[in-house]
This record gives C-alpha cells, structure tokens and sequence, in this order.
C-alpha cells in the first residue's frame, strides 16, 4: 500500500504562525487553512515581506503533529512508500519537511503548480503522486484535512483518510462522512495499532 500525505497534514502550519504571532511578527491570525500560505506575498502583502514571513519565520518553527514520526517511521519500515501532495510552494514545502526532521521519509513531493491546477479542481495532484509512487488508486491511501480536497480525492475514485484538524472544526461531520478512514490524531492511531 501506498500513501500521499498533504503538506499540511503532516507539518502543522498553524503552530509556527502561533509562535510567529508570539513573537509580535504577526498580528492577526488568519484562518490558516493550507492555502493561507500561498496568501502571503500577494499583493496584500509586499513579496519582501511575503518572503521573509515564508521563509524565516513561518517555516523555522515547523514540527510534526504529534504521533506523526512514529506512524512514517512504521509505514518506511513496512517497506510503504509515500509522496507529499501540496498546495504550498515547493522550496516552502521542502523547508517545512527538513525542519520538521521528516524529510527522510518521503520519495518526494508533489505541488499544485506541478499538477497545473489546485486540489479543489482537479485530483491530478493525487494522480500524479500515484504515478511516481508506482501504485494504483486500490493500493493508494491519501490522508488529508481540506474537505475541498478530500471531495475531490474521493470523487476521483481514491480511498481517503481524513485527518481532524481544529481549524477545520465545522467541516468534521463531512470529513468524517466521505472519507474511508478517520483519525482524530496520530497518536490515536499508532496506539491503536490497527493501520
């Protein structure tokens, strides 16, 4: 079997806004679904601003949600492979990863930008992970929080675990709903031992 995880699932974003909003850097937190990201360095924000905010502050802050590390660490032992399939920027995403000492465990990534079109349009992404993985949509499980993209996952026909994030709170009856699998957190399931 084999996994894509979205960027966001398996980093956790909004900690590193907390600790940049801590920090007096931001003063607002924003909504921070996984597109909050791409937001910066719009024109609602100057690119030098967007990018510092990207790439010092936001990123240097990144760990894996908890239980994260322990579940890939037993997926590469089991001989699973697994792709990211992001939203977020490539280099951002490859940052994110490393800090968070994750990295290692993935056979890379793929970006919207790689797919040509967002996870609320197409499954492409999830496609295109599929390939590199060598796999097929039986043998593929893709782990998301975005309820856009999970729809979409499903609707292309892939088994989908959904995975709780509080952000996203009023979308968790739906989550759980399509999805084929659920997990509250990490945690849960590694002690569950039943993945």
């Amino acid at each position: 079997m084999n996994w894509i995880l979205d960027g966001a699932v398996a980093v956790v974003i909004l900690g590193c806004a907390v600790a940049a909003w801590r920090k007096g850097l931001i003063r607002a937190v924003l909504g921070f679904l996984p597109m909050a990201l791409a937001l910066l360095g719009t024109k609602a924000v100057s690119p030098f601003i967007g990018r510092f905010l990207r790439e010092t502050i936001l990123f240097d802050q990144v760990r894996p949600k908890p239980g994260l590390e322990k579940f890939l660490s037993i997926l590469k032992m089991e001989g699973v492979w697994m792709y990211v399939a992001t939203a977020t920027h490539r280099r951002l995403t490859e940052k994110a990863l490393k800090t968070a000492g994750i990295d290692h465990y993935f056979r890379g990534i793929v970006t919207s930008a790689d797919a040509g079109n967002h996870k609320s349009e197409s499954a492409d992404i999830y496609e295109m992970a599929m390939r590199r993985l060598q796999s097929n949509k039986r043998d593929t499980v893709v782990f998301e929080d975005a309820l856009h993209a999970i729809r979409t996952a499903k609707a292309a026909g892939f088994r989908v675990a959904g995975v709780y994030e509080a952000t996203a709170e009023q979308d968790q009856p739906e989550i759980q709903r399509l999805c084929d699998y659920y997990i509250r957190s990490y945690e849960e399931l590694v002690q569950s031992e039943t993945f």
